[in-house]
């Protein structure tokens, strides 16, 4: 049976009318809305650019990054943010 409904598909989709124009989706319309963010004020340009781990704490809302002595040492009730990178 639903082989019959996949040839009822494929057919109707030959037969659209070349003015057809696709509705957009929820995700489609949360692309074209993205805001472009600027994180300058928070990272510097370098982060991220050499192969490594950065682990920033976050207090008050604000990125404070974190000693790399200091890597590895979590408490509870903080937020972290890790990057990581590497080259490939």
């Amino acid at each position: 049976m639903s082989h019959i409904a996949g040839a009822a598909r494929d057919q109707l989709e030959h037969e659209l009318p070349t003015d057809y124009v696709k509705v957009p989706t929820w995700k489609d319309k949360m692309e074209q809305q993205k805001p472009h963010l600027d994180y300058s004020e928070v990272f510097d340009e370098d982060v991220g650019q050499d192969e490594g781990i950065w682990v920033w704490e976050i207090e008050n809302f604000y990125p404070s990054i974190l000693d790399s002595s200091m890597h590895g040492h979590f408490y509870d009730a903080d937020c972290y943010l890790i990057l990581r990178t590497r080259r490939v």
